[in-house]
């Protein structure tokens, strides 16, 4: 075996083409499972934070690809200070988006949001149709009460820090675990799918979706203990745990292998 020499780092894979080869292709390309080899570190302000790669997809400004991100481990906070529902006018989002900018995080992207929400129908929405309800396709989803009350029904948003979304909670557990046909709403039941999605925050707490409820801007999504996805239960004044999720550039390039140990560096 001789030796193999790098130059000027040209050899390192793109972290895009690595998520193409490892990641499941559903609505995006997204790691599935217990605990997928997705882990990266994240550079804000020259230090080294580990964050974990939901996926690649065409989310971009201008409808390119970039990859989303969510930052390991939980904080707490309300939704809003107040019972309205819009993420781009909550307390929360103001709060983050001054931490989890473009200026204090390497090769990060504004992305876009997608905010459709929806009321009791969401009972009977699988992971396919959350994912519709989100990005209003396919006549699913309606935007969120305060945004229909006070924001012209606007249903997307471009900033540089959001939540994750109830699709993504639904298809982080794979198809062969947690049939595609049963409904996030639905996820306490098989154990599976909850146990074996590395989106579930376990069973000593909640966390927040960004999802809006569209018929009262009191509640917005989240991720019940039990592990089933709810629009009901979040009212947006109480204190629940959340995960900051952001969009790097999908040209970088990385080492690393991306488990936990040895996470994805980018060059």
């Amino acid at each position: 075996s001789g030796t193999l020499f790098i130059t000027e780092g040209t050899e390192d894979p793109s972290l895009a083409t690595l998520i193409k080869a490892n990641a499941v292709n559903e609505n995006g390309y997204r790691y599935e499972g217990t605990n997928p080899n997705n882990y990266i570190y994240m550079v804000k302000n020259g230090s080294n934070e580990l964050w974990r790669i939901i996926g690649l997809f065409p989310d971009g400004v201008n409808g390119e690809e970039v990859i989303r991100v969510r930052k390991v481990g939980y904080e707490k906070a309300k939704y809003n200070s107040n019972n309205t529902n819009h993420w781009p006018k909550v307390t929360l989002y103001t709060t983050l988006s001054s931490i989890y900018s473009l200026t204090n995080y390497k090769n990060t992207v504004n992305y876009k949001m997608y905010l459709g929400g929806a009321d009791d129908d969401i009972t009977s929405y699988t992971s396919q149709d959350l994912y519709d309800m989100e990005r209003m396709l396919n006549s699913k989803g309606t935007a969120g009460k305060t945004s229909s009350t006070s924001y012209n029904s606007t249903t997307t948003f471009t900033g540089s820090v959001g939540l994750m979304y109830p699709s993504d909670y639904g298809y982080a557990v794979l198809s062969s675990d947690c049939a595609r046909t049963i409904e996030p709403k639905n996820y306490a039941e098989p154990a599976a799918c909850h146990d074996n999605n590395w989106l579930y925050q376990g069973s000593s707490t909640w966390q927040w979706l960004i999802s809006p409820h569209s018929s009262n801007a009191s509640f917005a999504f989240s991720v019940g203990t039990m592990g089933y996805m709810n629009n009901g239960d979040g009212i947006v004044t109480l204190s629940g745990f959340f995960s900051p999720v952001m969009a790097l550039k999908a040209d970088v390039t990385v080492t690393g292998s991306g488990t936990q140990s040895d996470p994805y560096v980018m060059n």
